[in-house]
C-alpha cells in the first residue's frame, strides 16, 4: 500500500486511508497512543479506509500498515502520526 494519510480528523475519531496493492488479498492497520507503553488497535480488512473511532481529544497517535495476501504479510510501513481536535467545552451537545 502507498500513500497512507490520516484526514477527515475530529475529536475523537480519524479516517486513515491509502492506495491498495492489487496483489494483497486484504490489509492490517495498527495505531496508538503515542507513548512507548500505549497498547496497539489492529484492524484487519480488505477495503483501503478506516474510520478509528473512541479517540482521545487532543491526543497524537501514530500509526502503520502493511498488506497481506495470504499467509504472508509485507513489512509495516514508515510510522506516521496525527493528532485528534481538542475537545470543545463551548460546544452545543443535543
Amino acid at each position: 500500500p502507498t500513500q497512507i494519510v490520516a484526514d477527515d480528523i475530529g475529536t475523537v475519531r480519524a479516517r486513515l486511508r491509502w492506495i491498495g496493492n492489487g496483489l494483497h488479498t486484504g490489509y492490517r492497520l495498527r495505531y496508538r497512543e503515542q507513548t512507548a507503553d500505549a497498547a496497539w488497535f489492529e484492524e484487519e480488512m480488505t477495503n483501503t479506509y478506516l474510520i478509528a473511532s473512541g479517540m482521545k481529544p487532543g491526543t497524537t497517535y501514530e500509526y502503520e500498515l502493511c498488506g497481506v495476501c495470504n499467509f504472508y504479510e509485507s513489512p509495516f510501513s514508515q510510522r506516521q502520526t496525527f493528532a485528534t481536535l481538542p475537545a470543545n467545552p463551548d460546544a452545543f451537545v443535543c
